[in-house]
């Protein structure tokens, strides 16, 4: 990690859960990372606590909601003016809404769709165009993507269902797919930008609402993947040679079958 201690990182979703998490550890890491996230009022006392903590490098909060294409456009437009060419971007934002399909309204699907498919390639767009301006080659865009990006469960519940939540993960395992192409047509150019797609199953954070642990046993909620987890994976990622992509990564509770 130490050929990144100093370099921005964006880190979408970064108040609470998995992107607090690895914000916090790449900014112990000596990055300058600036946190996205609409809650900044979370992102102000997250600063805080890594600033008295006296970490190496520090949480710039800029409040962004990912969903809203002008957002994040005016977000990176700070963190350019701000603190210049993003070397790392973290894309962690997400939303599920457990309903079945047939039953969700039309504001829901949006919500779903805008946050974990239209927000997160909004931000590699401008994270890549910024390397691009600042001629940083050796980018890193990891997107945290979930077991449900890859199989799409079956529950018996009728009040249960993470069909669109699992349709839209289905998406950022294409868009890691097909950046990875693009980003491939500019190796002539000496840019080796590199894609991850995190795969985490379960965790433990807010996302995981009352209405999916309810309906699991009680033994298997306190075997569920914490957000330092994950944050542990994004970092292995970041922290390969510059030679070496990891293109994914999945992770599971020890015995959890998804």
């Amino acid at each position: 990690m130490e050929r990144w201690s100093g370099r921005v990182a964006v880190v979408t979703g970064a108040s609470a859960g998995i992107g607090a998490a690895v914000a916090s550890d790449l900014v112990r890491a000596g990055l300058r990372v600036v946190g996205l996230a609409r809650r900044e009022d979370k992102l102000q006392t997250l600063a805080a606590e890594l600033a008295a903590g006296g970490g190496p490098g520090v949480l710039l909060p800029v409040r962004c909601d990912v969903s809203s294409m002008s957002d994040v456009q005016s977000a990176f437009r700070r963190i350019e003016e701000d603190v210049g060419g993003v070397s790392v971007l973290v894309n962690n934002a997400g939303i599920m809404i457990p309903h079945r399909i047939q039953d969700m309204s039309n504001e829901s699907m949006a919500a779903v769709v805008n946050t974990n498919v239209l927000g997160l390639t909004a931000c590699c767009r401008e994270a890549i165009n910024s390397m691009k301006r600042h001629g940083i080659k050796d980018g890193h865009i990891v997107n945290v993507n979930s077991v449900l990006g890859h199989i799409v469960p079956v529950f018996d519940s009728p009040d249960f269902n993470v069909s669109m939540y699992a349709g839209s993960k289905h998406a950022v395992t294409a868009i890691c797919q097909g950046l990875r192409c693009e980003l491939k047509n500019m190796h002539g150019q000496g840019y080796r930008i590199k894609v991850t797609s995190v795969s985490p199953g379960p965790v433990l954070t807010d996302m995981f609402g009352d209405d999916l642990r309810d309906s699991i046993p009680k033994e298997d909620v306190e075997r569920l993947l914490k957000a330092e987890d994950v944050s542990r994976t994004v970092c292995f990622a970041l922290a390969c040679p510059p030679d070496v992509e990891m293109v994914e990564l999945t992770l599971q509770a020890t015995g959890h079958l998804i």
